[in-house]
């Protein structure tokens, strides 16, 4: 039995089922006791079955004992084992070494323990799984990636299952997809393209890569040979497409020309465009046999299509302002015996003036519009200085004039500088100027305005002399009042010419130094061989010369209108008429039509005389 002390220790429960157990042996012993001595069995008979009762109760308790000590060290090792495989997973998930914490072994019931562990070991290893099948899965998508990039991995995975090589992983291989999809777009866009070329030119892929990239996709590795070769196949479809679009194209011009020139019918023409359309290759061989068709005609027809060409040519000799000596280049035009080699010069003489004029075709707009800008501006110069303007004012006309002056005056400079800088690059790549009519366009651009700016200030030298003049023959003669009939029928002296001393030849001598009008040298296109009458000639050319040096033999001293204002060549010769004839620069619109009976206005408008007509008068002094 146990000490009271030990007794004491025990909770109730013990001590109900001790008690319980003390009464169980007690009743057991009476029990047996009855039993022997109803078997006669006393004395050492009795002692040894009660020492073998005492030894078989005490064996069953060790017995019990030994098994539940056996039970103990079984769970203490089912949580060692816990532990172990808990440190395992944790290194294989975290990479980290797990400890055991030592008060929860002393502080918590073991059987708690093992249920505490277990549930951690089944979550690690629910974990461990799910790891373990997300790592197989990466490893497939690595290996398919690597398949179809048509590459090696040389560099394996080799880690565990921790969370940060299972990411690294993760995104190692999303990167292989994004290149792997960024692949397989340009191969589907290239594809397409290829497929759609071999569409339009009516083909069937014949080589084996070539059938590999439109029948069989899914067997294209992304390797860098077949992205280099399917990058190379693209570029000779297109290629060969755009050889075929070209081919085509020419060959549907060439046959324009010629149906044009053989008079083939349209309806003919719309039929055989409609059923060829295109530019595979059973359209380019149709248009290829239908030239040969019109070939064959058109060598039939060598003259006519000689005939042809030639008026062919002359339109693009206009187009291009030839001059007859650029025209008498091409001598083959004048030839009477017709063959083909007559013919080809004509063709390729027709194709030569269009590139020159297409290449040049910038030059030639902006050169039509400075004419056009420079003849109207010479239009509103001359109505500028028409005397009788201010009586013609009708509507604002003077209003609309001095507002086309001024856009003129912006316009005209910006277009001659752009035309200059182009004939300047024309002149330097093609090392010779830019002619139009045979004359260098830039020269006669620089000649038109030092002419014009020359006979502007010749018209205010002209206008100062005469101004003076007339102070000084009013000074000397006196001046009249100009009565209103005098001002409207614009009479502005006296009646006569005999009362200033003025023969005819003083009035023959002042209409005959009026000088021309100077028109714009507008661009018109020379037809033929005729010559162009807006072309200068030799004479021409030299009384241009003489205008530019016409102000350095202005006068100087108080010499006559009639004697300052004479031919060209008078201004260049430096001839000066006698000083006694001055007077005449005095004589009044109304002396000058009762003397003439031309009704000649001042003689400083020489805009109203024209060039080289003598007016003469009959009354003598």
């Amino acid at each position: 039995m146990k000490s009271p002390r030990c007794v004491e220790s025990l909770d109730a429960e013990t001590l109900a089922v001790s008690n319980d157990l003390h009464k169980m042996q007690l009743n057991a012993l009476r029990e047996l006791l009855s039993i022997w001595r109803d078997m006669g069995i006393h004395g050492e008979a009795k002692d040894s079955r009660l020492k073998s009762v005492s030894s078989h109760v005490s064996r069953l308790l060790q017995d019990m004992v030994e098994e539940e000590k056996n039970n103990k060290l079984m769970l203490v090792q089912r949580i060692t084992q816990y532990w172990k495989d808990i440190r395992k997973l944790g290194k294989e998930l975290s990479g980290e070494t797990m400890n055991i914490p030592e008060e929860q072994l002393d502080s918590t019931p073991l059987y708690q323990v093992e249920k505490r562990l277990a549930e951690k070991w089944t979550g690690m290893l629910k974990v461990k799984e799910e790891r373990v099948e997300q790592l197989e899965d990466l490893q497939k998508r690595l290996d398919d990636v690597w398949y179809k990039l048509g590459k090696k991995d040389l560099s394996p995975f080799t880690g565990g299952i921790t969370e940060f090589e299972i990411e690294a992983l993760k995104c190692r291989v999303q990167l292989l997809e994004q290149e792997r999809d960024r692949l397989q777009t340009v191969f589907d866009e290239t594809r397409n393209a290829i497929q759609q070329i071999f569409n339009d030119l009516d083909m069937m892929p014949t080589f084996p890569f070539d059938k590999m990239v439109l029948c069989e996709p899914s067997s294209f590795l992304f390797d860098h040979k077949n992205m280099v070769d399917l990058k190379k196949l693209h570029q000779k479809m297109e290629q060969k497409l755009s050889d075929s679009r070209d081919s085509a194209t020419e060959l549907r011009e060439r046959l324009s020309n010629l149906w044009e020139r053989l008079q083939i019918s349209s309806e003919y023409r719309e039929t055989f465009l409609n059923a060829h359309r295109g530019y595979s290759h059973p359209t380019l061989c149709a248009l290829k046999e239908e030239l040969k068709r019109c070939e064959a005609l058109k060598k039939a027809n060598i003259e006519n299509f000689v005939c042809q060409l030639r008026e062919e040519i002359v339109s693009w000799w206009e187009r291009c302002y030839f001059s007859d000596q650029q025209k008498n280049k091409f001598q083959a035009f004048y030839y009477t015996d017709f063959n083909e080699d007559v013919l080809e010069l004509h063709e390729l003489e027709v194709n030569k003036l269009k590139t020159y004029y297409e290449k040049n075709r910038d030059i030639f707009q902006l050169a039509d519009q400075r004419s056009e800008l420079w003849v109207k501006m010479q239009q509103l110069e001359a109505r500028a200085n028409d005397p009788n303007r201010l009586f013609n004012n009708r509507g604002g006309q003077l209003l609309r004039e001095e507002r086309e002056r001024n856009v003129l005056a912006k316009t005209l400079p910006k277009i001659e500088a752009e035309l200059k800088d182009r004939l300047l690059v024309y002149q330097q790549e093609n090392s010779t100027p830019f002619l139009i009519n045979g004359e260098n366009l830039l020269d006669t651009i620089e000649q038109q305005n030092n002419e014009r700016l020359g006979m502007k200030e010749l018209q205010k030298q002209l206008k100062k002399v005469t101004r003076n003049n007339q102070l000084e023959i009013e000074s000397k003669l006196g001046s009249k009042p100009v009565t209103p009939t005098s001002v409207k029928r614009g009479r502005l002296g006296p009646s006569t010419p005999s009362m200033l001393g003025v023969s005819h030849k003083t009035l023959s001598l002042a209409a005959r130094s009026a000088p021309p009008k100077t028109e714009g040298v507008t661009l018109k296109r020379k037809a033929g061989n005729s010559p162009n009458p807006n072309v200068p000639s030799r004479t021409q050319e030299s009384n241009s010369k003489t205008r530019r040096n016409i102000m350095s033999h202005l006068p100087s001293d108080n010499l006559s209108i009639a004697s300052g204002i004479g031919p060209y060549s008078e201004f260049q010769a430096g001839s000066i008429i006698n000083s006694s004839i001055m007077p005449s620069c005095s004589l009044t619109e109304s002396a000058r039509a009762n003397e003439c009976g031309e009704g000649l206005s001042e003689l400083c408008c020489w805009e109203k005389l024209s060039p080289g007509v003598e007016h003469t008068c009959t009354d003598t002094i």
